[in-house]
């Protein structure tokens, strides 16, 4: 997808995984993993990438009680991180 954005003189930003709360916190380890791969493949292509997982992982309140959906709050650090690329 970065390629073919690339051959389409898009600018492509990639976003990495959000973290997980309470009974979904089991799965931060996959997610840590998935985020690694996501900042080598950045790297790799020249472009730019949100860390959206730093950026919720800030403040546990920004995702709603399921551990895994942003909230309001949540929703405005995504867009705060998305707004300083721009």
């Amino acid at each position: 997808m970065i390629r073919a954005a690339k051959a389409n003189q898009a600018i492509p930003v990639i976003a990495n995984v959000l973290p997980m709360t309470g009974y979904r916190e089991v799965y931060n380890p996959r997610v840590n993993m998935i985020n690694s791969i996501i900042a080598d493949i950045t790297r790799e292509e020249d472009v730019t990438r949100v860390n959206l997982n730093a950026a919720v992982r800030t403040d546990p309140d920004s995702l709603f009680v399921d551990g895994l959906h942003l909230n309001q709050l949540g929703e405005t650090f995504v867009a705060m991180e998305f707004m300083d690329v721009f």
